[in-house]
């Protein structure tokens, strides 16, 4: 009988954990990202266009 409510909310939690590693290596990539030489010439070359 608690089967279904118990699936609910296991599925409930995995997902809102799901989201919260899927956010902290997008915040990591982006770091990485940023912190590339390539990623600065690009930046600075916008900026001189300007």
């Amino acid at each position: 009988m608690m089967l279904y409510p118990t699936l609910l909310l296991f599925s409930g939690v995995m997902m809102v954990v799901g989201l919260g590693v899927y956010q902290r290596l997008s915040t990591a990539a982006e770091g990485e990202v940023r912190n590339s030489p390539e990623a600065a010439a690009e930046e600075q070359a916008e900026l001189d266009r300007f």
